[in-house]
């Protein structure tokens, strides 16, 4: 008895780990098996890190079968790890290319509208300019 109550809290600790660790990031339908890593409102899909492993069922009606749910838990948080890691990895690399081409993009607007800013500044320097020296011979000719 003392051996499933040591092989439990080693269970629930690791449970409790890989619960933390993969809070943050949102994977599929909940209770769905073996959902993707796309989630039914983001749209985005982690396309390089395949399916999402499948909780394990836990049994617990004898020795045997508490024994092989401990182990199938940790095989689940192995894979789990695993599968949270590589999604995480994705979306940075998503993420970072998103906000280099948003950075670029951001870039040629502001050059294109400081183009049209000096255009417009220097349009209106000339026509300041014309207008002075038509003042100017007007006022010659009184």
């Amino acid at each position: 008895m003392n051996n499933r109550r040591i092989i439990l809290s080693a269970v629930l600790s690791i449970c409790s780990v890989t619960t933390a660790i993969a809070a943050p990031v949102s994977h599929g339908r909940r209770g769905s098996p073996a959902a993707t890593a796309s989630g039914p409102t983001t749209g985005w899909t982690a396309s390089h890190c395949g399916q999402e492993p499948a909780p394990p069922r836990v049994e617990g009606g004898t020795v045997e079968r508490y024994n092989a749910s401990v182990d199938r838990v940790s095989a689940y948080d192995q894979a789990a790890r695993s599968f949270n890691s590589c999604v995480s990895r994705e979306a940075v690399a998503q993420q970072t290319a998103a906000s280099e081409d948003a950075r670029n993009r951001i870039a040629a607007i502001q050059a294109g509208s400081g183009a049209v800013r000096n255009r417009i500044a220097a349009n209106f320097q000339s026509l300041s300019a014309q207008l002075k020296q038509a003042n100017e011979k007007l006022g010659a000719k009184r």
